[in-house]
């Protein structure tokens, strides 16, 4: 009845660790509530850990960088105007970041890094190339859907756009 229960309630990580935590709870002398809120920590975490990468795929990244990985090398990089937008105000904002300069600087790497780092914290993001938009709104106007495919186009917190080249 119990895994019934959380089943239906899809509380899948206590369902497959709640032995465990019985046997933690004994071991560490646990009260009950604190036996209750570990499991309930354990299941928060899973969850929120699951939605991150539900939206890490959702967004559709071609590949995952990080600004870790980042070169800083480049002498024409404002590294703490950079580390700023890395804050993500400007998706509370409504306001636009824009990545400029010669190839080969990393803009592709910092606009990836960027969005998934928005997914992290919980914005809808979507990874799409310039033309591939404008070629989808096109699409859809001649077959009448364009307000659905729009709805694409907005609904994400965050749009990050590749490089028309």
């Amino acid at each position: 009845n119990l895994m019934k229960n959380l089943k239906f309630l899809k509380l899948k990580t206590i369902a497959e660790n709640y032995e465990a935590g019985i046997q933690n709870a004994t071991k560490n002398e646990l009260t009950y509530f604190e036996f209750l809120a570990t499991l309930i920590e354990d299941e928060a975490l899973a969850k929120t850990s699951r939605a991150i990468e539900r939206k890490i795929k959702i967004a559709k990244f071609p590949i995952l960088k990080s600004l870790a990985d980042f070169d800083w090398n480049h002498p024409e990089i404002n590294r703490q105007q950079v580390e700023n937008i890395f804050r993500l105000e400007f998706i509370d904002k409504k306001e636009n970041v824009v990545f400029l300069s010669t190839c080969g600087l990393g803009k592709s790497h910092l606009s990836i890094a960027l969005a998934e780092k928005a997914c992290r914290k919980g914005y809808s993001v979507l990874f799409s190339g310039a033309v591939d938009i404008i070629n989808a709104l096109v699409a859809a106007k001649q077959i009448n859907n364009l307000e659905r495919t729009l709805k694409k186009y907005t609904s994400p917190q965050l749009l990050d756009r590749k490089s028309v080249v």
